[in-house]
């Protein structure tokens, strides 16, 4: 658990409580990341932008807007989806379907076990479909929310929501996790 104290500390540059809160966050943080980075050997880097990005912003940690883990999640998922953008500028020609594969945001609500039968539920879903699945269901972004974040129309990530529940309807038997 990520104390107050812990906190300050980090903010002070405190290498020892940076690194208990890494030890203590890290786990769960990867969760996330597992989940909206398909590379596996990309998906450490992306950890790593994570803390940078933390330890970068954590003044800017307001308890009473909410929980810590709730904030990490949050900023987890904008580092991701930055990530994945700047890989769309390297790889022209390529898609945000291309290049996005999320397979579930967790929220703080949830725990590994859950987030890993999530993660069999959503794993093969096509990746455009799981992008706006769990950025409008799961994470509650807006379609335009959405629409400027990943630079699409909202009329698509209205259309690609609507996909994403015909396939979870049509293959989530098939996966015998009812």
């Amino acid at each position: 658990m990520v104390t107050k104290d812990i906190i300050e500390q980090c903010i002070d540059n405190s290498r020892l409580a940076q690194e208990n809160l890494y030890k203590s966050c890290a786990p769960y943080a990867y969760a996330i990341v597992k989940n909206y980075i398909s590379d596996t050997h990309f998906r450490k880097d992306a950890l790593q932008e994570v803390f940078a990005e933390l330890f970068k912003s954590l003044r800017s940690f307001d308890e009473n807007r909410g929980s810590f883990k709730s904030w990490l999640s949050s900023m987890t998922v904008h580092t991701c989806i930055n990530l994945q953008r700047k890989q769309l500028k390297i790889h022209d020609g390529l898609t945000v379907d291309d290049m996005v594969d999320i397979a579930v945001s967790p929220t703080a609500e949830l725990s590994e076990k859950e987030l890993e039968r999530a993660h069999l539920i959503l794993k093969d879903m096509p990746q455009g479909y799981k992008t706006i699945f769990l950025l409008n269901q799961v994470e509650e972004y807006s379609h335009e929310k959405i629409a400027r974040l990943l630079d699409i129309k909202p009329e698509t990530s209205r259309s690609q929501l609507n996909r994403a529940k015909y396939w979870i309807k049509k293959n989530v038997r098939s996966l015998h996790l009812l």
